[in-house]
């Protein structure tokens, strides 16, 4: 291919480099997404397998906008899956905080495990930056989210609404994960794991699960329908498994689709911009794409700890816009300092609650998600 920088990062390297198998390349090397390189870049995708050959790792392109890769995967979880337990009881904990005091400094962590919850951190302390932040957004859905991870939050939560709502699914748990691997524009599998009473066969599981909740939510079509494949799951949350906040980032950002800077958001008040700033980074990228000023848009903020403005902002929108003149829009219109996104996104209020489960993006009721038109 005409212009497309590559460079091979085989999976020994990877492992040498960063121990936890659920980790990117963008995440360990975010230099490699500088608008500096040539245009192409390298990713990594962990769905694939430990032993994916060097082939098969994703490229950007300027032709194919962001995700060249063939099969995209997303995945989502419900509220009563460990991690998301943890992940509501840190914002829970901030929420409470901020009801009392609005400029109050919180950074809380959960962990559960087997009837014990430990909670941790701190709750006054000066801002805390991590090195970059992103937000994305991209016009193929209403949402301004990528399909895959729309779907899988769509399924996860209509789980919730199946056992809460509906008397046929009180056989339900509220522990349970949803994902959803694309090709292109098709559904090629969903994978379900829901909890369930021990009454229940998987064979009615599945026959109800596909009936209630795929089909109508997806539609027909010709993908694989994987319903608990591993088997019986009657115990879940902190009976099976252990909980701890901020492990599932990806599936509170963007599905692992685009880079992602690191740091959690869940127990975090404004004041750390590792929250504020990648809800910052996707008002302006959804903001690009919702005036038509592009049809996607990923947005890169980066801080340096004592520093008020941001070291750099960078747009990339993958051939569908203007990169250059994007990004001067966006710096001459926006205030990216801690105070002036907190102003800007009414930051201060406990609102953070309902942020720990199905996604911190996609949600109208958000500040974050606010369209303003013609900036």
């Amino acid at each position: 291919m005409n212009n497309c920088y590559t460079e091979v990062i085989t999976i020994k390297h990877i492992k040498k480099t960063e121990s936890s198998a659920n980790r990117r390349i963008g995440d360990l090397y975010p230099h490699y997404l500088s608008s500096n390189l040539p245009m192409g870049k390298v990713l990594y995708s962990p769905t694939i397998g430990r032993d994916m050959p060097d082939h098969q790792i994703r490229r950007t392109s300027p032709k194919g906008g962001f995700f060249m890769s063939k099969l995209k995967t997303a995945e989502s979880v419900t509220s009563g899956h460990p991690d998301k337990i943890c992940d509501q009881i840190s914002d829970a904990i901030l929420d409470s905080y901020l009801k009392k005091d609005p400029l109050s400094r919180v950074a809380v962590e959960a962990f559960g495990s087997h009837g014990l919850v430990v909670v941790g951190g701190e709750v006054t302390s000066k801002t805390k930056v991590p090195i970059i932040m992103y937000g994305y957004a991209t016009n193929e859905t209403p949402e301004f989210l990528p399909r895959t991870v729309v779907y899988a939050h769509r399924l996860a939560q209509g789980l919730e609404n199946l056992r809460r709502n509906n008397s046929l699914f009180s056989w339900l748990g509220p522990d349970g994960k949803t994902q959803v691997t694309m090709k292109d524009s098709d559904i090629t599998d969903v994978l379900i794991s829901c909890q369930h009473k021990p009454e229940m066969n998987l064979s009615q599981i599945r026959n109800l699960v596909t009936e209630n909740l795929i089909r109508p939510s997806l539609g027909g079509g010709d993908y694989r329908i994987l319903i608990n494949p591993t088997g019986i799951f009657t115990l879940g949350g902190f009976q099976a498994d252990t909980g701890l906040t901020g492990r599932k980032i990806m599936v509170d950002t963007y599905g692992g689709l685009i880079p992602h800077g690191g740091g959690c958001f869940s127990g975090k008040d404004p004041s750390k911009v590792d929250r504020s700033a990648a809800y910052m980074a996707r008002f302006v990228a959804k903001n690009i794409v919702a005036n038509k000023y592009a049809g996607q848009c990923l947005v890169s903020i980066a801080y340096a700890i004592g520093k008020r403005e941001p070291l750099m902002i960078e747009a990339e929108t993958f051939g569908t816009g203007d990169d250059f003149s994007i990004r001067q829009k966006i710096i001459k219109s926006f205030n990216f300092s801690p105070k002036g996104i907190i102003d800007l996104l009414g930051l201060q209020k406990p609102i953070y609650q309902k942020t720990a489960i199905y996604g911190h993006f996609g949600k109208p009721d958000l500040p974050w998600e606010r369209i303003v038109k013609n900036f």
